[in-house]
């Protein structure tokens, strides 16, 4: 007989419980117009050829973190930083703090701090006629994040015997 796992929906994370904030220039800035944000890693990888077998290998070469967010528009440090690269040829690298922070879970929260964000693309100005907001799109590469708080395992489980 198997015994499978699940997970209670108490413990699902509501995705509208979180906050943010940024360090740009020393100054924080509360991020509280989120619509949704994320943080990605995609894995460079080559093709490692060898005799003896005709199964394909990847070996993993390096990672790169980049991510992207939206905002309702109002926020003007997005603008202010690509206009200071677009006047002064000076990148604004900054840092993020994001966490999961859902009070209902059992599991806890996560908060990350995200180091060496810069900007490599966002939406300046809007007008949209068919939009009741306005928002704003950033997408980012960052250089490294640290885990400040993690999730823990669920407080129970539902258990399923076959």
């Amino acid at each position: 007989m198997a015994t499978k796992k699940y997970l209670y929906e108490c413990d699902a994370l509501n995705g509208k419980e979180g906050s943010g904030f940024a360090t740009i220039d020393g100054k924080v800035v509360e991020i509280f117009r989120f619509k949704n944000f994320n943080l990605k890693a995609s894995f460079d990888e080559v093709p490692f050829k060898v005799v003896g077998t005709i199964k394909k290998q990847k070996k993993t070469t390096g990672i790169e973190l980049s991510g992207s967010f939206v905002v309702y528009m109002g926020m003007p440090e997005w603008a202010d930083i690509v206009n200071k690269y677009l006047k002064t040829g000076k990148c604004t690298y900054f840092e993020l703090q994001i966490s999961n922070d859902d009070p209902n879970v059992t599991i806890g929260g996560q908060t990350l701090a995200i180091h060496k964000v810069k900007i490599t693309e966002a939406d300046i100005i809007k007008l949209d006629a068919d939009a009741d907001f306005l928002d704003q799109s950033v997408s980012y590469t960052c250089l490294d994040f640290d885990i400040l708080e993690a999730f823990n395992l669920p407080a129970e489980v539902g258990i399923n015997d076959f």
